[in-house]
């Protein structure tokens, strides 16, 4: 059940993220790698939200300060796999193989997607005497 909570709030992150790209890149036009990293730490947020509340609310920090250091937790872990992934598709397909930004971006979505889902439900979202 969690992996299908994951992948619902991935796919609306995913739409977040793709909608701010197509904005910064083709409306205002931002340039691809600022517009990839932007956009996708706009997506972190809005996805934090809802893996906190509905995702893993059975591990969800009942201290203020606990909800920090897993926001924390998040935002490197998520932050560096889909920023680095992303960013890296981006240089090659768009940079050198002149895809357009949109569709470089849907090709990293899953396999930063898989190594997300490892990294939160061991690393960020933890139970019990974890950090």
């Amino acid at each position: 059940m969690r992996w299908l909570r994951f992948n619902a709030v991935g796919a609306s992150g995913m739409a977040v993220h793709l909608g701010l790209l197509d904005l910064l890149v083709h409306r205002l036009g931002v340039h691809y790698l600022a517009a990839t990293a932007l956009s996708i730490e706009l997506s972190i947020l809005f996805k934090f939200f809802w893996h906190l509340r509905w995702t893993w609310k059975d591990r969800r920090a009942t201290l203020r300060r606990r909800t920090l250091l897993t926001f924390t937790r998040f935002n490197l872990a998520h932050g560096f796999v889909s920023i680095s992934g992303s960013l890296a598709t981006a240089w090659l397909l768009t940079g050198r193989l002149q895809f357009d930004p949109l569709i470089s971006n849907l090709l990293a979505i899953l396999p930063c997607s898989l190594a997300n889902f490892l990294l939160c439900d061991l690393f960020v979202f933890t139970t019990g005497g974890n950090p």
